[in-house]
C-alpha cells in the first residue's frame, strides 16, 4: 500500500514537471516558426520592393541630376527606407552615382557583398537582415542596434538595343525593421504572459491533484483503519458477552443463596459486582449494536405491532426503578389500539433507551408517557422534569458517545452511545425521532413511528 501510494506521488511531480516542460518547449517552438515564417516573407517584400523601386528610379540614359531628385522622392515618401542608393561599376569597386545622403555621390564602395549582389540574374538579388551600424549611406534616423533588410540586386537594360540585357547598374535599398520587430516582440510577450498563466495554472491543477490522490490515499488508509477497528470492537465484543454473562450468572446464584447462606456484608458486595456487570454488559451490547449499524449487519424485520402494548410492557419493566428513585412513572394510553409498523426486538430497545434515560437523569419529579395516534403514524412521547439540556448540546446529543458534562450528570454512569443507537434503529423502522429540551425544567422525546397503511404507501 505505501509503495503505491509513493509511485502515485512520484507520478503527480513527475507530471507537475513534464507537462508544464512540454507546453513551455511547444509553445517557444511555435512563436519561434512564426518568426521563421514572417523573416521569410519580409525577405520575399523586401526583394519585391527592390525591384519595384528599380523599376521606378532607373531608366537607361537617365541624367544622373534626375536620378537623384527620383532618389531622393522616392525615400522622403517612405519613412521606412532609410538607405538608397545606386552605383555603377567602378575600376576599385561600385561607385555612387545617386543616393538619399547626397554628400556620398561619388564615393567609391569596394565590397565583396556588392561584387557578389552584381552577378545575381534579372530579377534577381539579395535580402538579408542585420543588426549594428548603419550602412554606408544611410539618412538621418537609422539607429545603432536596430534590425534592418538590406536589399541589393542589378539594374539590367538593352544597351546596344540588339536586345540583348545587360547589368548597367546596381541598387541597394535599407528598409527598416522597427514596426514588424515591434509586433513580434509583443507577440512574444504576450506569448510569455500566456504561457506563464498557463504554466502556473497547470503547476497549481497538477498540485492539487497529487493532493487529492494523498487525500484519497489517506481517506483510504483511514477507512481501513476504521473497518480494523469495527472488526475489533465486535469480536472483542463477541468475546466479552460469554465471560460477563457467567460472572452475572454466577453472582446471580450465589446472591439468591444457591451456593448457601451469604453474609450480609458478603451480598452487598455481591450486588456491586452485579451492578458493574451490568453495566459491562450494557456497554458490550451498545458497542455491538454500533458495530452492526455501522457495518450494515443489523436486521430489522416489519410487522405490525401495538404500540400502546409495547410501551406499556415497557413502563411496568422499568417503573420498580423509578419507584426506587422516588419518581411518579406515569403511563397515558390510548382509547384505542395505535398499530405500527416496526420491529418487536427494535422497539422495544428504543423505548427501554428512551424511558430508562428519562429516570435515569431525573432527580425528582415525574416521568410521563404517551402514546397516540397522529396524521404521519403512531407516536410515543416521553416526557420528564429532569435536568433538561442546553441549545448547545441538543446540537450533538445523537452523536456516538457524546455525553452532557455538568456536575449533576457526572456521577450518571453512561457510554453516551444509546441516543445514536436510538436514532438508527428509529430510522432503519423508518420512523422519525425529535427532541425538546429546556434547561433545569426538562425534556422531551418524540417517536413517530408509520402505521401499516402509511407503510404500506
Amino acid at each position: 500500500m505505501f509503495a503505491d501510494e509513493r509511485v502515485q506521488i512520484g507520478y503527480g511531480l513527475l507530471l507537475i514537471l513534464l507537462i508544464p516542460s512540454a507546453i513551455i518547449v511547444a509553445t517557444v517552438a511555435t512563436i519561434a516558426r512564426y518568426s521563421q515564417t514572417i523573416d521569410i516573407t519580409l525577405q520575399r517584400q523586401a526583394l519585391l520592393v527592390g525591384r519595384v523601386f528599380g523599376a521606378t528610379v532607373w531608366e537607361q540614359g537617365i541624367a544622373p541630376v534626375t536620378l537623384q531628385r527620383r532618389v531622393e522622392a522616392v525615400a522622403a515618401a517612405n519613412a521606412d527606407i532609410l538607405g538608397l542608393q545606386v552605383f555603377t561599376p567602378h575600376r576599385d569597386g561600385f561607385e555612387i552615382i545617386a543616393s538619399v545622403v547626397p554628400e556620398q555621390v561619388g564615393t567609391v564602395a569596394a565590397s565583396a557583398y556588392y561584387t557578389y549582389a552584381w552577378q545575381q540574374a534579372e530579377r534577381e538579388g539579395l535580402a538579408t537582415d542585420y543588426l549594428g551600424e548603419p550602412l554606408l549611406g544611410s539618412r538621418a534616423g537609422a539607429s545603432t542596434g536596430d534590425r534592418y533588410w538590406l536589399v541589393t540586386l542589378p539594374l539590367f537594360a538593352d544597351v546596344e538595343g540588339d536586345g540583348h540585357r545587360e547589368r548597367v547598374a546596381l541598387l541597394s535599398l535599407q528598409l527598416s525593421s522597427g514596426i514588424v520587430d515591434e509586433q513580434a516582440a509583443a507577440s512574444w510577450r504576450s506569448a510569455v504572459i500566456g504561457l506563464t498563466f498557463t504554466v502556473l495554472l497547470t503547476v497549481l491543477f497538477l498540485a492539487a491533484a497529487t493532493r487529492l490522490w494523498s487525500y484519497a490515499t489517506l481517506y483510504r488508509k483511514i477507512k481501513e483503519v476504521d473497518q480494523m477497528k469495527d472488526e475489533f470492537i465486535s469480536i472483542a465484543s463477541h468475546e466479552l458477552r460469554t465471560p460477563i454473562t457467567a460472572i452475572r450468572g454466577y453472582v446471580s446464584m450465589a446472591i439468591d443463596g444457591d451456593f448457601g447462606s451469604v453474609p450480609e456484608k458478603l451480598r452487598t458486595g455481591l450486588e456491586r459486582i452485579n451492578g458493574a456487570g451490568k453495566r459491562l454488559g450494557d456497554l458490550v451490547e451498545d458497542l455491538l449494536n454500533v458495530s452492526r449499524i455501522e457495518q450494515g449487519r443489523l436486521s430489522v424485520s416489519f410487522q405490525p405491532l401495538d404500540l400502546g402494548e409495547v410501551t406499556g410492557g415497557v413502563i411496568e419493566e422499568l417503573r420498580p426503578t423509578a419507584v426506587q428513585k422516588q419518581l411518579t412513572c406515569e403511563y397515558v394510553a390510548p382509547t384505542s389500539p395505535v398499530k405500527v409498523m416496526a420491529d418487536p426486538d427494535r422497539l422495544k430497545q428504543v423505548l427501554f433507551n428512551l424511558v430508562g434515560n428519562a429516570i435515569k437523569y431525573t432527580p425528582k419529579g415525574s416521568v410521563t408517557v404517551t402514546v397516540s395516534l397522529q396524521e404521519h403514524g403512531g407516536c410515543v412521547r416521553v416526557k420528564d422534569t429532569g435536568l433538561g439540556i442546553s441549545a448547545a448540546d441538543q446540537a450533538r446529543l445523537f452523536t456516538k458517545f457524546y455525553r452532557v458534562a455538568s456536575d449533576q450528570t457526572r456521577a450518571i454512569s453512561g457510554t453516551g452511545l444509546g441516543l445514536w443507537i436510538t436514532r438508527q434503529l428509529v430510522s432503519l423502522m423508518r420512523g422519525e425521532i425529535t427532541l425538546e429540551s429546556i434547561e433545569g425544567t426538562g425534556t422531551q422525546v418524540t417517536v413517530v413511528l408509520p402505521t401499516p397503511k402509511s407503510a404500506a404507501t
